[in-house]
């Protein structure tokens, strides 16, 4: 008989999470111009020169997807870089929001694209697998220099993501799954194909302070979790959260089964009432080693109802 439990430690008390907002115009610096530092990626794919950071070859094929992201995650902020395109066929992104599919080469999230055909535009890299926001076909190769420096700016406020490259606002899109989370790594793409390169220079960003608050402006509180199956720790999967109060997130399981959220409203009674959780693979071809069943909130048999707040979930799915 197959059964499930989830037991709800009770050590801890929720805690709000506050980031300072920062200057209008303090930019900081994603890349040095010298060292990876704070990028993790394919070394061998990825290389700097003069600069810049630079993926894939115009001496061979570039074998697949490949990214190059940084370490920390990153919620709601304005990211601006300059890029350059090389090669017949060249394409490449960059992703925000994202994830890395564990132990495989691709990332699923949010991208603002680039290449011929899709320069500007959303894209739902390994996700939804399609264009969220397109710039009319006519307009894509005119706001490009081709084999040139450009510029991109990405801003990602509350649920809400837009585009400029060159000046030229080619993207302002909301996203309305509330079940998609709006938090992750930022990555650098080359993507596979002909012989090519994507070069990315002058990365800097700026956080802002949305993240902090939920819908009705209220400060939110971190929560934390393990995920287990057949007391065995489950890596790669998101952890869908929608509680009684406060507004839904999710999270991704590391190697250890644990993750990380931002959700509901601050104080004791943050987590008081009763929460829907589901949990599913990343990606819709991969084979999670627990029953489907729990991939959808509405029918998921997980659950909890907690009458005190508390910011530490372990769910241990038996079967």
């Amino acid at each position: 008989m197959r059964h499930s439990t989830l037991c709800i430690l009770m050590a801890l008390v929720a805690l709000p999470v506050f980031s300072a907002e920062k200057d209008k115009d303090d930019f900081s610096p994603l890349f040095d111009g010298k060292t990876f530092d704070g990028w993790e990626g394919n070394l061998d794919v990825f290389r700097i020169e003069d600069g810049a950071i630079v993926g894939g070859s115009l001496q061979e094929r570039v074998k697949h997807n490949d990214f190059l992201t940084t370490k920390k995650e990153y919620a709601d902020f304005e990211l601006r870089l300059k890029f350059k395109l090389l090669g017949n066929g060249a394409n490449a992104g960059v992703q925000i929001r994202s994830r890395r599919v564990p132990k495989h080469h691709e990332m699923i999230g949010y991208q603002a694209d680039l290449g011929n055909g899709c320069w500007g535009c959303l894209y739902d890299e390994s996700r939804r697998r399609k264009f969220l926001a397109k710039v009319p076909k006519e307009e894509r190769t005119k706001i490009v220099k081709k084999d040139d420096w450009n510029e991109y700016v990405v801003r990602c406020e509350g649920r809400r993501i837009q585009l400029w490259i060159n000046g030229k606002q080619t993207v302002d899109y909301t996203e309305e799954d509330k079940k998609i989370e709006q938090k992750g790594l930022i990555g650098l793409q080359i993507h596979g194909g002909p012989p090519s390169e994507a070069w990315y220079k002058d990365i800097v960003i700026k956080e802002l302070n949305a993240s902090t608050t939920d819908s009705t402006g209220s400060p939110t509180a971190e929560v934390t979790g393990v995920v287990t199956f057949n007391g065995k720790p489950l890596e790669g999967v998101s952890v869908v959260f929608t509680p009684e109060h406060g507004r839904p997130s999710m999270g991704t399981t590391d190697a250890s089964g644990k993750f990380t959220l931002s959700t509901f409203r601050k104080g004791d009674g943050a987590l008081r009432g009763k929460h829907v959780i589901s949990i599913a693979p990343m990606t819709e071809d991969a084979k999670p080693a627990f029953p489907k069943r729990y991939w959808d909130a509405e029918k998921s048999a997980l659950g909890a109802e907690v009458r005190k707040g508390r910011n530490h979930f372990v769910i241990d799915i038996a079967d």
